[in-house]
């Protein structure tokens, strides 16, 4: 067998070798740009959900017509005043409104953070539920996370969504149809005569400025009249499954959380996890929001 010897190729033109060179300098140039926009803004990272300003769903109806469930996804529910129809195994039931019927599905989270109610529910109950519209791919994915057994599964197989709750309030005769526990906006938790009336009380702040980060895991909202701190725990990135995001100064919120009363420096230390400087300044403030969910309503300016 006869091998020739190499022969030399001629390389690329050198047009080309510009070329690569101008898009090689440019990308980092950007690489470096956006580098230095990181290492500008500091966040309080959580997971809130990235979708436009719309209101909660407040009925079942709402959910339950065939019509709208594809649109559904992610969006948050606050239902004042809802029975529940049916209990299936320990952390699944049914809510039911003018006869149309939707699952509601405790996660380990729930049990975990709700401790000033003891979640005991029953048939023909009356709840007040904060959540978000989740797809029910499959009664085996219902069944391994909730242990429910075949034939109890078998009672969600019509149905496409379910509400994944965040939290669930019994509710006594004298709160039905309206929800006078709830907070809708940071006044009352500044100017309150009696800071433990508010201990455990519901909030929906709806388009609140986000004021100041004050930790990795906490921010001020309001106004400069009225402000209050906000936390984000670590259930909050259990449970938001959506794009990780990140707050910042200006932005507009909305909150789903329960008041938690701040005792003394050491506890707003603990609680909100920030400096002792930034408790210090704090100290003047009897409570803050545990945050269930945080939305983004606008991108921050």
């Amino acid at each position: 067998m006869r091998l020739d010897p190499p022969t030399d190729k001629p390389g690329p033109p050198a047009w080309q070798l510009a070329l690569i060179g101008l898009l090689l300098l440019g990308g980092a140039v950007a690489l470096m740009q956006w580098a230095q926009t990181l290492s500008s803004t500091r966040g309080v990272m959580g997971k809130p959900g990235m979708f436009p300003h719309q209101g909660p769903i407040t009925s079942v109806r709402e959910i339950a017509d065939e019509g709208v469930k594809a649109n559904l996804l992610a969006e948050d529910v606050v239902l004042a005043d809802v029975e529940i129809d049916q209990v299936i195994g320990e952390r699944v039931f049914l809510i039911s409104e003018d006869g149309q019927s939707v699952p509601v599905v405790l996660f380990g989270e729930l049990t975990d953070r709700q401790q000033d109610h003891a979640v005991t529910l029953e048939a023909g109950q009356r709840i007040r539920i904060y959540g978000v519209i989740r797809m029910l791919r499959s009664l085996e994915e219902i069944m391994d996370a909730e242990a429910l057994a075949a034939d109890e599964a078998q009672k969600l197989r019509d149905h496409a969504i379910y509400i994944s709750a965040m939290r669930v309030v019994p509710l006594p005769i004298r709160e039905r149809v309206e929800i006078p526990r709830v907070i809708t906006t940071v006044s009352p938790l500044v100017e309150s005569a009696d800071p433990k009336a508010l201990q455990a009380r519901e909030v929906v702040l709806d388009k609140v400025e986000v004021l100041e980060l004050l930790g990795d895991y906490s921010f001020l909202v309001g106004d400069e009249d009225a402000k209050v701190p906000v936390a984000l725990f670590g259930e909050i990135t259990r449970r938001q499954a959506e794009d990780v995001t990140e707050i910042r100064v200006g932005q507009l919120v909305r909150i789903y959380g329960v008041i938690r009363l701040l005792r003394s420096q050491q506890e707003i230390e603990d609680m909100l996890m920030v400096s002792p400087e930034v408790a210090a300044r704090l100290r003047g403030n009897a409570a803050y929001v545990s945050a269930l969910r945080v939305v983004l309503l606008e991108p921050s300016s």
